[in-house]
C-alpha cells in the first residue's frame, strides 16, 4: 500500500492512498470537536486531490458523537465529501455499544443517501471488502 499521512495527532490519523482510491482514518482514544473535524476535512481534501472513492473507517477505539458533531457530519461534512465522489465506506465499528448506537445513525443515514456501507469488526477484513468493490 502507498499510503501518504495527512493528518497525525494524539486521536487519530489518517492517511491517503491514491493507488487504491482510498482514504482511512484509526482513531486512537475518543475523538471529538476540532480534532474530529479537522482530521475528517483532511480526509475530504486528500480524496478531492487524489480522485478517491472509498474511506475507511477504523474507529474501534471511538466514543460516541457529541450532537453538534453529529450534526456537522451529517449535515455538513457527508454532502460535501459525497459530491467530491465518495462512494463505499467501510466502518469498523466502535468496541463500546454506546458508540455503536452512535455509529449506527451514521450508517443509516449514509445509506439513505445513496452511499454502499458495510460495517465490520476488523480493518483487514473492512479493507478486503474494499478491495473486492474496487475489483469490480
Amino acid at each position: 500500500m502507498s499510503r501518504i499521512c495527512i493528518h497525525q495527532d494524539d486521536l487519530i490519523t489518517v492517511w491517503c492512498d491514491p493507488e487504491r482510491k482510498l482514504i482511512h482514518h484509526e482513531i486512537h482514544g475518543y475523538c471529538h470537536s476540532e480534532p474530529f473535524r479537522a482530521a475528517l476535512g483532511a480526509g475530504t481534501d486528500a480524496m478531492a486531490r487524489h480522485g478517491c472513492t472509498a474511506w475507511l473507517s477504523d474507529d474501534r477505539r471511538n466514543g460516541p458523537l457529541t450532537p453538534e458533531d453529529a450534526e456537522w457530519a451529517i449535515n455538513e461534512w457527508f454532502p460535501r465529501t459525497r459530491a467530491i465522489g465518495w462512494t463505499h465506506w467501510a466502518v469498523v465499528k466502535p468496541e463500546r455499544a454506546v458508540a455503536q448506537l452512535n455509529v449506527q445513525q451514521f450508517v443509516d443515514s449514509y445509506r439513505e443517501r445513496g452511499l454502499e456501507v458495510a460495517v465490520f469488526d476488523d480493518p483487514v477484513v473492512a479493507l478486503q471488502w474494499l478491495q473486492t468493490i474496487e475489483e469490480a
